[in-house]
């Protein structure tokens, strides 16, 4: 979750920020790899009005890497080719009929 969002004007912030919280997080819950390991739309709704409970953690997504999930990292963190244009090469091509 994004800590520049402020929630000014809210008496309980707490309580508004554990419900965002838990809204990424049965989005991650949703969006597994693994389809099996998704829960169905009721069961998700569940865990979004279970006002008790935690939902499961999510399993690691595959392509992610641990030196690129540091919290509050910035670009200028993360090495990063400074030339654009060494980034990826691309060729394309065509088939045509005879």
């Amino acid at each position: 979750m994004d800590p520049n969002i402020t929630l000014d004007g809210y008496a309980d912030g707490d309580a508004v920020k554990e419900e965002v919280t838990k809204v990424f997080h049965v989005g991650l819950l949703c969006t597994q790899e693994i389809s099996s390991f998704r829960p169905s739309v009721s069961r998700a709704l569940q865990m979004l009005l279970d006002r008790e409970k935690q939902p499961p953690a999510p399993t690691k997504p595959p392509f992610t890497d641990d030196a690129t999930m540091e919290l509050n990292e910035t670009k200028e963190d993360i090495d990063w080719p400074r030339d654009p244009s060494s980034v990826a090469n691309v060729s394309t091509g065509s088939f045509d009929p005879r």
